[in-house]
């Protein structure tokens, strides 16, 4: 392994589709990615639906533009399924803003003349219209989050709300010296990570969710993300159910992701049969080669 590893002049280009478990005869299902760009953070759920659904993760790719907005990443991911599933009916969810991201997608496959029959919300805090002029976050406060939310995917205790310093030299000395990240890990690799999540937050800030014709199911953490924002969600939607579930936004994708899977199979089972966005005249999986990318994080 280490020789084919030297001999090789430069990693693989890192693509959107990431194959988590790609057998099976049902309709694929596609895992859109939170904000830090990685789908690891549903390898438990996609063990514990097991083999008879195909699954997806759908991944950050380095963008075109320089501030990609959701709409332009949407674009890009809905190229990428349907290089898997050429039609509907369609399968999305998503956790965190990789809800945001699979609403739009849904919205610009009805604008084609797609069906979507599953969209799922997973813990989504994002309202679907930000009061007023959407507020750029800064790299201070970008920072911070960042901090938090990868303290929180690692499973170490969280920090205190205080403003933490030495920017991204100083997050990665903290949690190498918590023994959050490995030693050897390279402060590039940190940076790359925080530049994904600060590009994809603030697109996220920005977006404005327009009404979508089919229905939408939202599950929920009870000391996640408020019933209030996922009330909100339905209401932008043609239909749909919230179902609260115990847990907080991350122990629900970890300690908690058998009972989101129970969850979901039954939200897969109802959306079988039932009308999407739009009814497509064809559908059907077509199988293509996909291999899992290199750098797989949980984020």
């Amino acid at each position: 392994m280490a020789a084919l590893l030297d001999a090789r002049p430069t990693a693989p280009e890192r693509r959107p589709l990431v194959a988590l478990q790609p057998k099976g005869a049902r309709a694929p299902l596609f895992w859109i990615h939170p904000v830090g760009g990685n789908v690891g953070c549903y390898v438990p759920l996609a063990r514990e639906l097991g083999s008879s659904i195909p699954q997806y993760g759908v991944q950050a790719v380095d963008p075109a533009e320089a501030e990609p907005s959701i709409a332009d990443m949407a674009r890009t991911y809905v190229g990428a399924i349907r290089e898997v599933q050429a039609h509907g009916p369609y399968r999305l969810l998503g956790w965190s803003m990789g809800g945001v991201i699979a609403y739009e997608m849904a919205q610009q496959l009805h604008a084609a003349g797609e069906r979507v029959s599953c969209l799922g919300f997973i813990d989504v805090g994002q309202e679907p219209l930000p009061r007023g002029r959407a507020r750029r976050p800064g790299d201070d406060e970008l920072l911070s989050w960042f901090e938090r939310d990868l303290l929180a995917l690692l499973g170490a205790p969280p920090q205190t709300d205080a403003p933490r310093a030495g920017g991204i030299e100083g997050v990665h000395q903290r949690l190498v010296a918590a023994g959050s990240l490995p030693a050897d890990l390279d402060l590039a690799d940190v940076r790359g990570w925080f530049d994904t999540f600060g590009r994809n937050m603030r697109a996220l800030v920005a977006y404005r969710a327009a009404r979508y014709p089919g229905p939408i199911w939202v599950a929920r953490g009870t000391a996640g993300a408020s019933r209030a924002v996922a009330d909100a969600w339905v209401r932008r939607a043609g239909s749909g159910e919230v179902i609260d579930l115990a847990g907080d936004h991350y122990t629900l994708m970890q300690s908690e992701a058998g009972a989101l899977a129970g969850a979901i199979r039954r939200a897969l089972r109802e959306s079988e049969g039932k009308p999407g966005a739009r009814p497509s005249t064809s559908s059907g999986a077509k199988t293509n080669p996909v291999t899992i990318q290199e750098g797989e994080g949980g984020r």
